[in-house]
């Protein structure tokens, strides 16, 4: 679908239109007689003025270049944590045919694995679509919707030798960058899970995904819906982060600035849909990612793209869409893939690498959440608004809150331009000041001046308040702290930090933060503080809390619990409430470990 005209993102756009066949007939063939009946032939390639069969859009010094602003001027100006741009891969198959595109979609069923999808898509007139993606984006069937993160890359060197690549392997599972980058997407793919389940759902992973040329980690992460059509869910859902950056809205902006011409169909989906007598109306549907996109003169484009993130290295990432490309490119060239390792998903010490990340990780979240165990006594009814700063964090806080027992309404920031708006927030018992990509002191934000003007508004006014993030960074500003940049941005990484007494493990994205200055704590008000290193990461007082890291993220080890607890005291002010002990703490008590 063209990316200009579906969620309000700009984008550039040659005018795309989204693609559909209405399936009047349909047959199922067996894998093993569709490459029995359609035979083998010479596919060749034009060769390029410099002699190569193909050619990029981009120098491997251009993209280089692309990962450095990405990383400098970008993730370190506080614009978002991860962002994805591709390389584009073109050329032309001589005497291009129908049966062509037939044995090059052959070539992919017996030579490519470890994929979602592999399709083949005619538009009945002059474009086909040829893939073999890895990546679910969103499944729908019997109320239960489904997306599948995947992230971090590792490049196969040994043939289909296992006991060779296996230190590899595990090099790679103890990557702190694969590590962040698969964690920051979950998040990002959390986001949008929290706004379609209502009823909540878990995730299951992390897992290894094996495909000719890359190893890759991902997780699943299921959900239960509320009566939403598939259609609606699908809107809500596109497009991936894993293909567009973190957070979505704000990675537009950047994907707009960095790239010069129109992705095509680079990052959307192609979906299945329909009904059936017993399960009733059913999606599924596979990223358009390693995807040939062929015209009928045989002129081809592919696009691969790498998660470039805050530790990138660029000769790394170059070198990852570059094996990308030749995975995609080989169903073409007539190339056969190594066979998978035997034994990569039985074996016991990569099982360990992979299991021991959850243990660091939201109990919330990576567990099945349940309603009738975790509702607050003193949250129950409760009329909570949250301001949405460009970062759908914010969904992720409405729904962990919800789940306490308050009635929620997420909404964006620029409801709050308008006055009789925030007259009627200051109804609600609680208004949380969200999270948000930029620098929380630049003076010609239209967004930044709003959140100024809505948290001076609830000070003057001692209405209760959570901030986070950004919202903690600019109520800090207003009380006349400094904020700082960090030479290293913290965006997807967790500490282990004291807060208010309790060690506990926290999750931050943040390329600013509040340098820590105890007389002007002690006049704004607070009653308590906690620190890192020179860090403000946490205030209270009666009226409110706030916090720099994220208790919603699943980088937060006990997020639900802090939020519950904390919500809870500044709710009740003077009179103690203690509900049932959270399902999802994890001893706070004792000092942490990790760190």
């Amino acid at each position: 679908s063209t990316q200009s005209t579906w969620g309000g993102f700009k984008a550039h756009s040659n005018g795309e239109k989204i693609l559909t066949i209405k399936v009047q007939r349909w047959t199922h063939i067996e894998t093993k007689v569709f490459v029995d009946e359609v035979s083998e032939e010479l596919i060749s390639l034009e060769k390029q003025e410099d002699g190569e069969l193909f050619r990029f859009d981009t120098s491997r010094e251009q993209y280089t270049r692309v990962v450095e602003t990405v990383k400098n001027r970008m993730i370190g100006c506080g614009e978002g944590s991860s962002f994805v741009t591709p390389r584009k891969c073109s050329g032309r198959i001589l005497d291009f045919t129908k049966k062509k595109a037939q044995v090059i979609f052959r070539r992919l069923l017996q030579n490519e694995y470890g994929t979602y999808w592999k399709f083949l898509f005619f538009d009945g007139k002059e474009q086909y679509f040829i893939g073999a993606s890895p990546e679910r984006h969103l499944t729908v069937r019997r109320g239960l919707v489904m997306m599948n993160p995947i992230s971090g890359t590792l490049r196969k060197t040994a043939g289909n030798n296992f006991e060779q690549e296996k230190e590899a392997i595990i090099n790679f599972l103890r990557d702190e960058k694969e590590i962040d980058e698969l964690w920051m997407v979950t998040d990002e793919v959390l986001k949008i899970m929290a706004a379609m389940c209502s009823d909540g759902g878990d995730i299951v992973g992390p897992l290894l995904k094996e495909m000719g040329a890359l190893v890759h980690t991902e997780y699943l992460l299921n959900g239960r819906r509320a009566e939403q059509d598939c259609i609606h869910l699908f809107r809500q859902s596109v497009f991936s982060p894993t293909v567009t950056g973190s957070p979505v809205g704000n990675a537009y902006s950047c994907i707009y600035e960095l790239e010069d011409g129109s992705r095509s169909y680079f990052s959307s989906a192609i979906m299945l849909l329909g009904s059936d007598p017993e399960e009733g109306e059913f999606l599924d549907s596979s990223i358009t990612i390693r995807t040939q996109e062929i015209k009928s003169d045989g002129t081809f484009h592919i696009r691969v793209g790498a998660s470039l993130v805050k530790n990138s290295v660029p000769i790394n990432e170059v070198a990852e869409t570059e094996v990308k490309i030749k995975g995609a490119i080989s169903s073409l060239l007539g190339q056969r893939k190594p066979l998978p390792y035997l034994g990569i998903g039985d074996d016991l010490d990569i099982q360990k690498e992979l299991q021991v990340r959850n243990l660091r990780l939201s109990r919330f979240w990576v567990e099945r959440q349940d309603k009738k165990v975790i509702v607050h006594p003193a949250l129950k009814g409760k009329k909570v608004t949250i301001m949405n700063n460009e970062d759908d964090f914010a969904k992720m806080l409405g729904y962990m809150i919800r789940c306490m027992g308050p009635n929620v309404d997420v909404r964006p920031w620029e409801d709050f331009t308008d006055p009789k708006f925030v007259e009627e927030c200051l109804k609600s018992d609680l208004v949380v000041v969200g999270p948000g990509p930029g620098d929380p002191s630049d003076p010609k934000s239209e967004k930044m001046e709003t959140v100024r003007k809505v948290l001076r508004i609830l000070k003057e006014t001692n209405h209760k308040m959570l901030c986070v993030c950004l919202g903690h960074e600019i109520l800090c500003i207003l009380d006349g702290l400094e904020i700082v940049q960090k030479e290293k941005p913290t965006q997807g990484i967790q500490e282990s930090c004291d807060l208010f007494g309790s060690q506990e493990i926290l999750g931050y994205y943040n390329t600013f933060y509040v340098k820590y200055d105890k007389e002007k704590a002690n006049a704004s008000g607070y009653s308590e503080v906690a620190t890192f290193k020179d860090e403000l990461i946490a205030i209270r007082n009666s009226t409110m809390v706030s916090f720099q890291f994220h208790p919603e993220s699943m980088l937060t080890q006990n997020g639900f619990n802090i939020l519950s607890r904390e919500l809870s005291k500044l709710m009740t002010i003077t009179e103690e409430v203690v509900g049932e002990k959270s399902p999802y703490e994890i001893n706070p008590s004792k000092k942490s470990k990790f760190g």
